[in-house]
C-alpha cells in the first residue's frame, strides 16, 4: 500500500472560498494550494495539474475546493501505480452530465501518480490551443485519455458549490464540456 508521505495534496481555487474544513480533513503533509485570485491569473482546472508540479512527491491527492473527502485510508489502499485511483460517485455523473463508462475526473478525492496527467495535456496542446477552453475542461481530457480506475467512497458537498460562478453554474458550460468531450475522443480514436 503506499505510503501518506508518498503524497502531496493539491487543491484548485479561485480564492473565494474558506479551504479550512477542507484543510482540517487532509492527513498529507504536503499541500499546495493553486489559488488564481492570488496568482493574478486565471488558469481554471489546468491550474491543479501546474500546482502538481511544484509538489516533491511521486503521488498527488487532488481534490476540488467544493467538497469534503475523508475516506482517504480506503483510497490509499485502492491506489495502483500507473493509474489515476479517482473517487467518483454514480450520482455525480449525471449531475455533471458524464458518461461514467468513459469519464473520470479528478476533483472528487483522487489519486494520481505526479506525472500521469501529463502525456494527454501534452497530445491536446499538439492539436489545441492553450485557451479558456483548455484551462476550464482540461480534466475532461485527463479522465478521457489517462488509465484510471473509479471508486465510489462518497463525499460531502459543501454548500457554495452550486452558487454563482461556479464551473457548472457557468451560462454555456454544458455545450463547452461537450467539446471538450468531442476532442478528447477525437484525439483518442486518432491514436
Amino acid at each position: 500500500m503506499i505510503s501518506i508521505d508518498d503524497i502531496a495534496a493539491v487543491i484548485v481555487t479561485r480564492g473565494n472560498v474558506d479551504l479550512g474544513p477542507i484543510r482540517a480533513t487532509l492527513p498529507y503533509t504536503e499541500l499546495r494550494i493553486w489559488n488564481d485570485r492570488e496568482r493574478g491569473y486565471s488558469r481554471g482546472c489546468y491550474g491543479r495539474y501546474l500546482a502538481a508540479l511544484e509538489t516533491t512527491r511521486p503521488v498527488v491527492y487532488y481534490q476540488d475546493d467544493d467538497l469534503i473527502f475523508t475516506a482517504h485510508d480506503e483510497l490509499m489502499a485502492l491506489y495502483e501505480p500507473g493509474l489515476m485511483t479517482v473517487n467518483m460517485p454514480s450520482p455525480w455523473y449525471e449531475l455533471a452530465g458524464y458518461d461514467k463508462f468513459d469519464q473520470a475526473l479528478v476533483g472528487a478525492g483522487s489519486l494520481v501518480p505526479r506525472d500521469l496527467p501529463f502525456p494527454a495535456l501534452d497530445r491536446y496542446l499538439d492539436v489545441y490551443p492553450e485557451d479558456d477552453l483548455f484551462y476550464r475542461y482540461c480534466d475532461v481530457v485527463v479522465g478521457m485519455l489517462t488509465p484510471y480506475r473509479r471508486f465510489d467512497l462518497g463525499y460531502e458537498v459543501l454548500d457554495y458549490a452550486s452558487g454563482p460562478g461556479r464551473i457548472y453554474t457557468d451560462s454555456g458550460a454544458a455545450e463547452r464540456k461537450a467539446e471538450m468531450q468531442r476532442r478528447a475522443i477525437a484525439l483518442r480514436e486518432a491514436a
